[in-house]
């Protein structure tokens, strides 16, 4: 899954974007690394996987390792605090966000830098804090889509509500952005083509 570049945490919000998003490492297949030693280990203990009937893309099963906790779930689903981000297609910039408390609740999602490479929201420090955020820190970023029906090149993202996740804890929370020109329907394909 590819991260977002490390936005700005400062108190203000600088234009300029000084590195290419970060990225972590490509996976390896567990399945081919796995030594002897591993497979014992694994036989003997016990892996934690969440099931869930998705109205939107059937049963799933999720490994502990693919879950992602909101402790405060998100703005108007607080009871929702495990989800999982599927991508149905890997050439499409939408994913989703869907909750492993509730199988009908799914979100489109899209990381911010694939339409708009200088974002950079700014958050108070409490938010900042509670992340464990620095200007240096990467994390995950990713904007809820709203997708208008039969018209999705209409489709808008919330860049006041961006959602940020440690890549290692999994861990994240749903933001408020502090920039005054940031707004909740800012129009995706309205000055460019997404990037692939």
């Amino acid at each position: 899954m590819q991260t977002s570049p490390p936005p700005s945490w400062s108190s203000r919000a600088p234009r300029r974007r000084t590195s290419p998003p970060w990225r972590p490492p490509p996976t390896v297949s567990a399945r081919a690394c796995l030594t002897s030693c591993d497979r014992k280990a694994m036989t003997t203990a016990t892996r934690t996987t969440h099931r869930v009937l998705s109205s939107r893309f059937g049963p799933l099963e999720v490994e502990e390792e693919r879950t992602i906790h909101l402790p405060n779930g998100l703005i108007g689903f607080e009871q929702c605090r495990r989800f999982t981000v599927v991508t149905p297609d890997p050439e499409n910039p939408i994913k989703w966000l869907q909750s492993l408390d509730d199988g009908a609740v799914a979100f489109p999602i899209i990381e911010p830098w694939r339409f708009l490479p200088d974002y950079a929201p700014v958050l108070s420090r409490v938010d900042a804090e509670e992340l464990g955020v620095t200007e240096e820190t990467p994390r995950l970023v990713f904007l809820v889509v709203t997708i208008p029906r039969g018209a999705p090149r209409l489709m808008t993202a919330n860049l006041l509500g961006p959602l940020i996740i440690d890549p290692e804890s999994r861990v994240g929370r749903q933001v408020i952005a502090l920039n005054e020109e940031y707004t909740t329907k800012h129009r995706i394909l309205a000055d460019r083509a997404v990037a692939a």
